[in-house]
């Protein structure tokens, strides 16, 4: 799929960015989450669409079950970095 190459070409052309400071870093991953969004958002459009069709009931739920981990995903995330990137000292 073109256009899957496309954002993914997008996405990963980010890593090249060169965060000003820790705050511009932080606010940055914790953007990151509507991509992750916008990816859940997909599969579960997705599976929607499958449901009721002749396709295999197991992947309607797989992609919903996808989308749930990813929604976990940037949940630890932000739970780890909610308060801020800098050094924690003991």
């Amino acid at each position: 799929m073109a256009q899957g190459q496309q954002l993914a070409d997008e996405i990963e052309s980010y890593s090249g960015w060169d965060p000003r400071d820790p705050d511009d870093l932080h606010e940055s991953v914790q953007s990151m989450h509507q991509v992750t969004g916008a990816l859940q958002t997909v599969f579960n459009r997705w599976a929607d669409a499958l449901d009721g069709t002749r396709i295999d009931p197991s992947v309607p739920e797989t992609l919903r079950e996808k989308a749930g981990q990813l929604a976990a995903m940037m949940d630890e995330l932000e739970q780890e970095l909610g308060g801020g990137i800098m050094e924690r000292r003991g």
